[in-house]
C-alpha cells in the first residue's frame, strides 16, 4: 500500500517538530546501543614457545582463538612479547587481560601487577615438572661434583632448569653453572638435549622428567646408557594469570574453554603441539616450591 505524504501533510507539520523536540529531551541512556563484544587481550611471553616452532604454534592458537571467540561473541587477540617488562606494563595499563609467562618470570613481575592466577598445563597427568642431571652410565661420574670441567648441554632459555643446576652446585659449595661447567651451546629442543648424551657428544646434560620419560619410551636403550645422578623437587614450569578486575563471567568462559581443548579439532592440534594433557586451574600454593628454590638460591649465595 502507498501512503501519501501530501494527504498526511498537516499531521507531518505537527509530527516533525514534536519529534525533534523529544530527541533532544531524551537521556543518553534512552538509545538503542548495540553492546559491545567482550574483549579478550592474551599476552605470550615469547619464552613459553622454547621448545616448539614459535610460527606453528601462533598460527595454531590464533585460529583456535578466532574459532572459539567467534562462537562465544568474544574479540580476542592474542600478543607475543619478548620483553617481559613490556608485556607487565601492557597488562598493569589494562591492555592485557590474560599473560601467559614462565613460573619464574610470573613471580618477578607479580607484586607490580596484582594479577590473579589462572591455569597451567597438565603433562605427563601433572602440573609440575621434575629436573633430572643426567650422564652416561658408564662414565664413572657418581655426583656432580665429578663433573668440574666436563661439557654440559642443556635446553636453550631454561632459565629454571639452571637456576636449580646452580642452586645445586652451591649446596655443594661449588662454582655455578658458567664457572663449573664446560657450557656447549644450548639446544632448542629438549631430545636434542638427551641426544647430546646419549651419543657421547657432552659428558652431562639437564633435562625434565617428561622428556626422559618419552625418550625412554621411545627407545629403551636410553634407560640403559643413561643414568641420573641428581633431580630437583616439582615445580610448575608455565602460569597463566588474569588482570583482577576482568569480569569473572568472562574468566569463567575462558576457563571452560581451556580445559575443554580436546572437544575441538582445533584445541587438540594444540595440545599436540606442546605436548600437554590438559589445561588445568592453578593456586598460589602450587608455586611454593618454585619461591622456595628462589630462596634457595638467594640464601646459598650469600652464603658462599
Amino acid at each position: 500500500m502507498t501512503i501519501s505524504l501530501k494527504r498526511h501533510s498537516s499531521t507531518l507539520k505537527f509530527f516533525c517538530p514534536l519529534f525533534a523536540v523529544i530527541l533532544i529531551l531524551l537521556p543518553d541512556t534512552a538509545w538503542v546501543k548495540m553492546p559491545d563484544k567482550p574483549r579478550l587481550n592474551i599476552g605470550y611471553s615469547s619464552k613459553t614457545f622454547l621448545d616448539v616452532d614459535m610460527k606453528d604454534a601462533v598460527a595454531a592458537l590464533d585460529v583456535w582463538v578466532d574459532e572459539w571467540s567467534a562462537k562465544e561473541g568474544f574479540s580476542a587477540q592474542n600478543r607475543i612479547y619478548d620483553d617481559l617488562d613490556v608485556l607487565a606494563k601492557d597488562f598493569q595499563q589494562g591492555n592485557l587481560d590474560l599473560g601467559i609467562v614462565k613460573s619464574l618470570d610470573y613471580l618477578k613481575i607479580r607484586n607490580a601487577i596484582t594479577p590473579e592466577l589462572a591455569m597451567t598445563h597438565v603433562k605427563g597427568g601433572k602440573k609440575t615438572i621434575r629436573y633430572h642431571l643426567l650422564v652416561q652410565s658408564d662414565s664413572g661420574i657418581t655426583s656432580i661434583k665429578d663433573l668440574r670441567n666436563r661439557k654440559l648441554t642443556v635446553r636453550k632459555g631454561d632459565d629454571m632448569g639452571l637456576l636449580f643446576l646452580n642452586t645445586l652446585l652451591l649446596k655443594n659449595r661449588l662454582p655455578e653453572t658458567e664457572k663449573f661447567f664446560f657450557l656447549s651451546d644450548p639446544k632448542p629442543r629438549s631430545s636434542q638435549v638427551m641426544l647430546s648424551v646419549f651419543f657421547g657428544q657432552a659428558d652431562a646434560c639437564l633435562t625434565t622428567d617428561i622428556t626422559y620419560k618419552t625418550m625412554v619410551e621411545l627407545n629403551p636403550q636410553v634407560k640403559e646408557k643413561l643414568k641420573i645422578i641428581a633431580s630437583s623437587e616439582e615445580y610448575v614450569e608455565g602460569v597463566n594469570f588474569f588482570r583482577k578486575d576482568y569480569d569473572d563471567n568472562y574468566k569463567k568462559i575462558v576457563l571452560d574453554r581451556s580445559q575443554r581443548l580436546k572437544d575441538s579439532v582445533r584445541g587438540r592440534q594444540i595440545m599436540l603441539l606442546f605436548k600437554i594433557d590438559k589445561v588445568a586451574v592453578l593456586e598460589e600454593k602450587d608455586l611454593d616450591t618454585v619461591r622456595k628454590l628462589l630462596a634457595d638460591y638467594e640464601r646459598l649465595r650469600r652464603r658462599n
